[in-house]
């Protein structure tokens, strides 16, 4: 994909896309990131202002209205800075990712490479001694370097403090003629030349192919081609001709960009992801590439999935990180040639996994689909308990046993409404093998005893063999750098606490001592209060939050200010350094077809708790800032301090969108943090009392859904309007909203008519 920019500058723009963007079907996510990269603000100073002013606002509304989430990362002035360069091609290679590239007529000036493979910096250091050049020099500005990915050698300081540039740039492009790279970017003439014109012959040359070259590849899609009237440039630039080129820059990007928003929307709409999706390929994330084997855990996997086996409930607990998670997602891969159902829930990872009464349907409404029967009764049940006796009843009636594996059940939640058992089962429900987690020895409620199996934690010996088999060919641990991982756990045999140390180690050749030693770290390198917020963000947000919320959250915060909205500018990149530096810390995930971010395991996110939130302040103002951006109370007045020129605005967060959906985000999160603001007032106005957020909460997320939002908000505070709402209008109005979710508005009308008369009847006596 490419646009030609004005021929005058002979400048040209580049949209590249990763290789690997849209090519999974299955994985295909409403979200796209370009990144805007520019060679120099003087050259393209009219092109960036158009940019952030009148083209990435038109296709932030445009695509949120189609539903899809557009990351524009800040437009990158790309001097001298190698290192930037590197950031731009490591972001480019994660999927969805694409980069508009604006090629000017200036070659630019020398840089050297940051790093180089080692089979590179041999290649061009036997070219040098060919040619008799003083290898000396290049040995003196680069070091060797191991890493897991192989070795490498890197520049001992920054470029601008180097002397006898010239002389090491010679000897690295006379060796790089023997070995193809593009590690050298922009390598030209030092002069001071023309603002808009190259003079030197040769770069000018190296500049004219590189633009054909882009502008003859069979993946053009726009062309920009303007001969100014003028042969001065400056001149050309206040004359109407040149308005008239941004005009026509303007359009024409808007509508490519508008068909590509378009395109990815409409991949999604044939395969829209559902709740049983996102268990799945959650469950396919987190099975082990290779499985190492326990000798008591796999004889008792191997009795668990034995086809005599027609009922059972054993329910296994551990300490944390102990394999609870990947025995599971073992169990489930197993099972895929058996003749068996297999529903797999992971609760706390959506928000339909939280409450008993709701994931329990969900369960039944996945065996129903998976054994083909009706939903007509299922879709008229609320409660817990006539939820069960269906679920029974399906059991009783199945042709193969169903395989049900639920992790952590000691985080459901049980309403006092809704998720009320009348009569707990007393015997073992038929054709149902359940295996569930948790970290202690407790039981579902509702369920007969279960059979208990402690999962033993790892000794020394397979701690150790289980970081060797880790380990592969390119990536490996000597007997040192394992005694020292080894000795640190102590007897914490934490299996993910020794993958981080041994992926420290592998990358750095040392670890932290603990993870509070890490996060220190991560402060020194970082900064403080990048670290600090994102880790409180991430915190306060049990459904994860994306990049693109990250990075609005960080450019309209208060506290950080316009330091913050500088070092977006500055480093675009941040929020990703975050989270690569968190490294397995941090888990990824698709939910609403959108890739979201949360911590990895929930011993991890009390240590970040303990010590990003030392007030209660801190929280509450955490939540706020959450709630207002769900709730899209930032608009861009609220940030005219913050120059347009220089800041991407805010994506937009309405409620409902133009081709007819609902903003699923919003409605899952708003309100969890507007309640937890402790603002009453502005949870009524925004959520529970705003009769558009019931609407559109019912229709697009379910009625489970808008009653699990009621439900935990009556069991956290004490509020008559919403007890009222709840329990004298809502659930009364079950029967009939059912049927016809058109009749919601008149449901609830009438009854808060009639609420209203009793208690005017009750107050006049």
């Amino acid at each position: 994909m490419y646009t030609d920019k004005m021929e005058a500058q002979a400048a040209h723009m580049r949209i590249v896309s990763s290789a690997s963007s849209l090519a999974d079907s299955s994985q295909r996510l409403l979200y796209a990131r370009i990144i805007t990269v520019l060679p120099c603000l003087r050259e393209f100073g009219w092109e960036r202002r158009a940019l952030l002013r009148e083209v990435i606002p038109d296709i932030q509304q445009f695509a949120f209205h189609m539903g899809v989430d557009i990351e524009f990362i800040n437009p990158v002035t790309i001097n001298d800075e190698s290192e930037l360069c590197s950031d731009i091609i490591n972001i480019l290679q994660r999927p969805y990712s694409y980069v508009l590239c604006f090629l000017g007529n200036k070659y630019g000036h020398e840089m050297l490479p940051k790093i180089i493979a080692a089979t590179e910096y041999d290649a061009i250091r036997n070219a040098g001694l060919e040619t008799g050049c003083d290898i000396k020099i290049l040995d003196n500005y680069y070091m060797p370097h191991s890493t897991w990915k192989g070795n490498e050698y890197r520049l001992r300081c920054s470029q601008k403090c180097l002397d006898n540039l010239k002389d090491v740039i010679k000897i690295i492009k006379e060796g790089m003629k023997q070995y193809t790279t593009n590690k050298i970017i922009g390598i030209g003439d030092d002069e001071e030349n023309s603002d808009w014109i190259e003079t030197d012959e040769e770069a000018n040359k190296k500049m004219e192919s590189l633009k054909e070259v882009v502008t003859s590849s069979e993946s053009k899609r726009i062309n920009f081609n303007v001969q100014p009237d003028s042969t001065f440039i400056d001149t050309w630039i206040g004359s109407r001709s040149h308005d008239k080129y941004i005009e026509n820059f303007i359009q024409k990007l808007i509508d490519y960009l508008r068909s590509l928003v378009i395109l990815i929307a409409s991949g999604v709409k044939e395969n829209p992801q559902t709740e049983i999706d996102i268990h799945i390929k959650f469950a396919q994330s987190r099975l082990p590439q290779k499985w190492f084997q326990r000798i008591k855990v796999d004889e008792q996997i191997e009795r668990w999935i034995d086809e005599s086996m027609k009922s059972a409930y054993i329910h296994l607990y551990s300490g944390n990180a102990c394999g609870k998670t990947a025995i599971l997602c073992r169990l489930l891969s197993l099972l895929n040639d058996k003749e068996c159902y297999v529903i797999i829930r992971f609760v706390g990872l959506t928000q339909s996994s939280n409450y008993a009464h709701e994931l329990w349907h969900s369960i039944c409404m996945n065996l129903c689909i998976l054994c083909g029967r009706s939903t007509t009764k299922l879709q008229n049940s609320f409660h817990l308990s006539s939820t069960l006796s269906i679920f029974k009843a399906i059991l009783e009636n199945l042709d193969r046993p169903l395989f049900l594996f639920l992790d952590d059940v000691h985080l459901i939640k049980f309403g006092r409404s809704l998720s009320i058992v009348d009569a707990p089962f007393k015997n073992l429900l038929p054709n149902l093998i359940l295996i569930a987690t948790s970290n202690t020895n407790m039981s579902i409620p509702f369920m007969p005893p279960p059979s208990f199996f402690q999962i033993p934690e790892f000794c020394d010996l397979e701690m150790l063999n289980f970081l060797k088999h880790y380990c592969n060919e390119t990536r490996k641990l000597n007997t040192g750098q394992l005694d020292r991982i080894n000795y640190q756990l102590g007897k914490d045999r934490n299996l993910v606490t020794g993958l981080f140390f041994a992926d420290q180690m592998l990358e750095t050749g040392r670890f932290s001592n603990n993870l509070d030693h890490f996060l220190a770290e991560a402060e020194n390198q970082i900064g403080v209060q990048f670290v600090q917020e994102f880790a409180r963000l991430l915190s306060v947000s049990p459904s994860g939050l994306t990049t693109l919320e990250l990075a609005d959250l960080f450019r309209c915060n208060d506290k950080l200010g316009t330091e913050c909205a500088d070092s977006l500018s500055e480093q675009p990149f941040l929020i990703y350094s975050i989270i690569d530096h968190f490294g397995r810390l941090i888990i990824e995930f698709v939910d609403d077809n959108r890739l979201v971010y949360k911590w990895s395991h929930n011993f991890i996110a009390n240590v970040i708790r303990n010590r990003y939130f030392t007030k209660a302040t801190q929280l509450k103002r955490a939540h706020s800032l959450l709630a207002d951006l769900f709730a899209d109370i930032i608009t861009e007045s609220e940030l005219s301090s913050r120059s347009n020129e220089t800041t991407v605005n805010i994506f937009p967060r309405s409620l409902k969108r133009h081709n007819g959906t609902m903003n699923i985000r919003r409605i899952n999160n708003s309100w969890y943090h507007l309640l937890h603001t402790g603002n009453l007032d502005s949870l009524k106005e925004f959520a529970l009392c705003y009769f558009d957020y019931v609407d559109a909460c019912s229709r697009s997320c379910g009625l489970f859904r808008l009653l699990s939002i009621y439900e935990e908000c009556s069991m956290q505070i004490l509020h008559r309007d919403i007890q009222v709402l709840f329990e004298q209008v809502i659930l009364p109005s079950l029967k009939t909203v059912v049927r016809d979710t058109d009749q919601l508005a008149a449901e609830l009308i009438g009854r808060l008519r009639y609420t209203r008369e009793m208690i005017m009847v009750i107050m006049s006596h």
